[in-house]
């Protein structure tokens, strides 16, 4: 009678096949709504979890006010449950592309261990003067490129880099930004465009900004308790360590800070009165060529003198030789004229014997005169080299003013210079002993995953995800229902007639029930199974394609959820859950009533 009852009823399916697939459509669409929107957090989560591993994310990371030493990550590598420790040095700058645009962007130096980036386009840097850029904000364009430093950076930001301009070699997509915000800053418009890396030797930095810290957290999920439990343990003395290598720095920058301050100070002093010195050997050297420039002026006056008075006594004398060279010409004519005479008159021989002697003595003052005459060309000679000599001195003391000038303009300018340094010098040093003196202890802060935008972001969504999870799918539970018990309720309605036939046949009621529950039943069991595989295929790549806009964490893998394990009242996981209950590990495997009515 039983493949009777059977055979019946799946000619009543093939009869009405239409009724059959409508039941069986309306439990797979509830069916695949509720699964795919149950299964895509998981897989949201799943897919972020290996994508974070394989790009070797951060679990915590370190600052402090004062930054730390290139020696605390190695220190903090060696601690138990830490598996990677790495310092990085990071800071925000304004840069200008290649048209000139100002941006901000956020500079890091590139890590080995942890934060991989995922190369787009181009290479990775390999020198200090190259560097990679966010995909997102420059794109493939990029590459072949320059970023300068702008001007309008702070001192202190130009000084932390070793050079002013980047080669843009390739661009990336990074793990530190996994959605499409950037964050903010005090540079610029207050938005930073992207990000940009670099080797470490790009920076002028003796020190570490942050450290980078990668956990054993013993393969706990990402945004699961034991994640957060994992992280909670290790923050205690994680912070400690943190604050006490803080302050350790703090105490050696604040003593070398003073003893550079004081050895400054006594440079300075020291200088300071070397400078003096000099000044003072300057200016008695300047004395000492006043009075030699006085002296010698006097000595070419007295010259000068002696030379004029030199001169008018020769051109006296010049006159008076000249006069009686005149006077002597002429009595020798005049002497001649009479000696002729007397040549001429026989009876006055007498007479021409003393003209004769007269005209010799003639002669011989005319010769004397003429010898006077050569030795005013000598003294004439004489005085002219004496005026030579005279004007040679005088070139060589106005060029001996001049010096002397210069050497006072040089005096006065050496005494204004060191003034202005020292006093410039000093306000330095009252400065920086006024920065000493405001240097606050160091703070220290350790920021987790969570502070991190783009993993809470996506912590965040994926639970708004859960949450549609929750509530859409019930609805659509309902509708099945209703549809189904409508469906089931007219088809008894149609077949009272048949049956009454199947019990005047004599089947029982639990029998001729059955047949109904069977026909429901297969309906919405392969409607289940049709629901769960196409939903938990589906549901998750539209949600993921639909993130991928925002995120970029490379490919999706697609799992299942075993809830329906608890069908199989044999599987281990169902065995384990009743064993244990909320304890179980396979827990949230099984859909209870508290999931949607947790009061």
């Amino acid at each position: 009678m039983g493949s009777s009852m059977m055979k019946t009823t799946l000619r009543e399916i093939r009869q009405s096949l239409g009724r059959y697939l409508a039941i069986m459509a309306i439990v797979a669409l509830g069916v695949g709504l509720f699964c795919g929107l149950k299964v895509t957090r998981d897989v949201m989560v799943k897919s972020a979890q290996q994508y974070f591993e394989e790009r070797q994310l951060y679990d915590i990371s370190l600052l402090s006010t004062v930054g730390f030493d290139t020696d605390v990550a190695k220190q903090l590598s060696r601690r138990e449950k830490v598996l990677d420790a790495q310092g990085a040095v990071s800071t925000d700058a304004l840069l200008l592309d290649a048209q000139g645009k100002e941006s901000a962007l956020k500079v890091y130096s590139l890590l080995d261990q942890q934060n991989l980036p995922v190369l787009v386009s181009g290479r990775m840097p390999q020198n200090a003067q190259e560097c990679v850029v966010d995909a997102q904000a420059f794109g493939k364009d990029a590459v072949g490129t320059m970023l300068t430093l702008s001007e309008n950076n702070e001192e202190d930001t130009e000084e932390l880099f070793a050079h002013k301009q980047f080669h843009v070699v390739g661009t990336v997509n990074s793990p530190y930004y996994a959605n499409y915000e950037r964050g903010t800053t005090s540079l610029g418009n207050g938005t930073i465009r992207g990000f940009m890396l670099v080797l470490k030797d790009a920076f002028d930095c003796d020190y570490d900004t942050e450290i980078f810290v990668r956990l054993n957290t013993e393969g706990a999920a990402i945004y699961s308790e034991e994640y957060d439990a994992q992280i909670d343990e290790v923050e205690s003395w994680l912070e400690d360590f943190a604050q006490q290598k803080a302050d350790e720095r703090y105490q050696r920058l604040k003593a070398d800070g003073e003893e550079e301050l004081y050895a400054s100070r006594q440079q300075l002093l020291s200088q300071t009165q070397k400078n003096q010195l000099e000044l003072e050997a300057s200016r008695q050297q300047l004395s000492r060529a006043e009075g030699t420039i006085a002296d010698g002026k006097a000595q070419l006056e007295i010259g000068k003198s002696q030379l004029i008075s030199g001169k008018a006594q020769l051109q006296a004398q010049r006159q008076q030789i000249l006069q009686g060279l005149n006077q002597a010409r002429t009595a020798k004519s005049q002497t001649a004229g009479n000696a002729y005479l007397a040549q001429a008159n026989a009876q006055a021989q007498a007479q021409e014997q003393q003209l004769q002697a007269s005209l010799t003595q003639v002669e011989d003052g005319l010769r004397q005169v003429e010898s006077g005459l050569d030795q005013l060309e000598i003294a004439q000679s004489e005085l002219e080299l004496q005026e030579q000599q005279l004007q040679n001195s005088q070139t060589e003391l106005e060029a001996a003013q001049r010096e002397y000038d210069a050497g006072l303009l040089q005096y006065k300018e050496g005494s204004r210079q060191l003034s202005e340094g020292v006093d410039e010098a000093n306000q330095q040093l009252d400065e920086a002993q006024d920065e000493l003196d405001e240097l606050e202890e160091p703070d220290v802060y350790l920021l987790g995953r969570d502070t991190n935008i783009g993993y809470a972001s996506y912590e965040n969504d994926s639970m708004i995800v859960a949450g549609i999870a929750k509530v859409l799918p019930f609805f659509f539970f309902l509708v099945a229902a209703l549809v189904c018990m409508t469906t089931m309720n007219r088809m008894v309605e149609e077949q009272r007639t048949q049956i009454g036939v199947l019990k005047a046949l004599g089947y029982s009621e639990a029998r001729i029930m059955g047949k109904y529950l069977f026909y429901a039943g297969s309906a919405a069991w392969i409607g289940s199974v049709i629901g769960f595989l196409i939903g938990s295929t589906i549901f998750p790549t539209v949600i993921w394609n639909a993130y991928k806009i925002m995120y970029h964490m490379g490919d999706y893998e697609l799992m299942f959820d075993f809830m329906i394990n608890h069908l199989s009242r044999r599987s281990p996981e169902f065995l384990d859950f009743l064993e244990k209950h909320d304890q179980s590990e396979y827990a949230d495997m099984f859909l209870r009533f508290k999931k949607f009515w947790p009061n």
